[in-house]
């Protein structure tokens, strides 16, 4: 199972915030403190407040991911790469460092070919990483011709590609410093359609709770928030926005002017939010960390074309550093599961789904993952947008 820091900051605002032991299975190690089912919850803190969530990453859990796409499970879950035009089998995992062997956050890295040109381009993480994908929307790429740039500069050798079934392999890459604000820019993309009450209602009651506990965590650091709300092309509207601030409160009033409503048939527009969460939303390339969390409960429609443009927006997102952090709810199935996935991976993201441990609202799917941690979803968000912005020491 992957490493789940916690931090002191936001523990010391939420004691009551807990976590247990959960397996794939569903059989628990620990138990939540306090009773959190829908008839008898801990009084002193609101229904919405302890609706629970876990986390998995698939890059840090390389052979797991290797093993379901390699049907070593009962469950055909390589499927999935077909229904959405994505292959995994290939990474160029790397890490940037400086002179001074500290890691390089927010430099442009590029994977291409002499022949191909550019393949695949990111962003470093604020632990220097990035993931490049050899051919991640299908395509034959020769290896042997494969070139990395770290901004401009093209590195020295032949990048190493991990394929399914073989350990992670990290290439490491040495550049100058360079500079990255220090500055957090965060996003949520919502589905605002009927059945998403209980996440609306979420974010009306705690949105400002958590980036207060992130702020807590370091008071010189700028946060920027931003929101977008996205229902169907039948629907009253297809998308509202509330564009970047530094006032949280403005971001906070935009979503308790919100309400779930409309939908009728299981797709909505997630294709439409992609794109415009990046036209029309004013992200900044200086920023130490820019993260958008993709909160919804039904896969974008099954048109090719609305296919493409998914597969488009998520290449963008890679490119411009900006990680995807689906946070899944009631209703998906196990085809969106994997979607959300492709996109967490891709975009150096993380993939966050709602448990049914609360008690609150419709039963979750029960994820395809190992054993993780249930906490309070209101603490892993904030405890995922510091993971974004430490410093090495």
């Amino acid at each position: 199972m992957k490493k789940i820091h916690l931090f002191v900051a936001i523990m010391a605002m939420t004691m009551l915030a807990g976590c247990a032991m959960k397996s794939a299975d569903g059989a628990f190690d620990g138990a939540m403190p306090g009773d959190y089912s829908s008839n008898g919850k801990d009084s002193t803190i609101t229904q919405w407040e302890s609706i629970t969530a876990g986390e998995w990453n698939d890059l840090d859990n390389w052979d797991f991911w290797s093993d379901l796409m390699q049907g070593e499970h009962e469950e055909n879950y390589s499927q999935y790469n077909g229904v959405w035009g994505f292959n995994t089998d290939g990474v160029v995992r790397l890490v940037v460092r400086g002179d001074n062997e500290k890691a390089i956050c927010n430099v442009p890295v590029t994977l291409g070919t002499d022949a191909d040109g550019v393949i695949w381009q990111a962003r470093t993480n604020n632990h220097g990483e990035a993931a490049l994908w050899i051919n991640l929307y299908g395509g034959a790429v020769d290896e042997n011709s494969l070139w990395v740039k770290v901004d401009t500069i093209k590195m020295e050798g032949k990048p190493i590609v991990t394929h399914w079934g073989e350990e992670m392999t990290i290439n490491v890459y040495n550049y100058p410093h360079y500079e990255a604000r220090f500055a957090l820019q965060v996003a949520f993309v919502v589905d605002a359609t009927g059945s998403m009450y209980d996440e609306m209602d979420f974010l009306q009651e705690d949105l400002s709770n958590i980036i207060n506990s992130v702020q807590s965590w370091n008071a010189s650091l700028e946060i920027q928030t931003a929101a977008m709300v996205y229902r169907d092309t039948e629907d009253e509207y297809l998308t509202k926005i509330s564009d970047f601030t530094t006032t949280l409160n403005t971001t906070q009033t935009f979503i308790n002017q919100q309400d779930a409503g409309g939908g009728g048939d299981w797709p909505e527009a997630v294709h439409t939010a992609l794109e415009k969460s990046l036209t029309d939303l004013s992200w900044q390339d200086g920023c130490r960390a820019r993260l958008a969390f993709l909160i919804l409960d039904a896969p974008p429609h099954e048109d090719e074309q609305i296919k493409a443009s998914v597969r488009q927006s998520i290449k963008e997102y890679a490119s411009r550093g900006i990680r995807l952090i689906p946070v899944s709810a009631s209703g998906i199935d196990r085809s969106t599961e994997f979607l959300l996935r492709y996109m967490a991976m891709a975009t150096d993201g993380t993939y966050i789904f709602i448990t049914d441990d609360s008690g609150i609202g419709n039963s979750h799917l029960e994820p395809t993952v190992g054993e993780y941690e249930v906490k309070l979803l209101r603490d892993l968000i904030a405890e995922i947008m510091i993971r974004y912005l430490e410093v090495e020491k």
